[in-house]
């Protein structure tokens, strides 16, 4: 539940867990949310959340990728693209391991 005080549903009224105000996930400077409509700022901090998932899996995993989308419960392709559309690559992980 949302509980707000004016009729219009403002970023400031949501938890700020989903602008990334929890440790690991970074944090958009209050002066941008201001300036960002909220179907922006739930875009950007699923993104947050999406990229930190994809690298926190690929570490556990070894780097391997079939094993990384089998723990996200996506295909492989999905993985690929979603690293992809986040410039993801190899060198972004600390462990070395198998890549498939």
């Amino acid at each position: 539940m949302i509980l707000c005080e004016d009729d219009v549903l403002q970023a400031s009224d949501l938890p700020g867990r989903l602008f990334g105000r929890e440790p690991g996930l970074g944090l958009t400077p209050s002066s941008d949310l201001d300036h960002m409509s909220l179907a922006d700022a739930v875009a950007e901090a699923t993104e947050r959340l999406e990229k930190r998932m994809i690298l926190s899996r690929l570490k556990r995993n070894r780097s391997s990728r079939t094993e990384t989308a089998k723990s996200l419960g996506v295909s492989r392709k999905t993985l690929f693209n979603k690293m992809r559309q986040y410039g993801l690559s190899d060198d972004d992980l600390d462990e070395s391991g198998p890549v498939d």
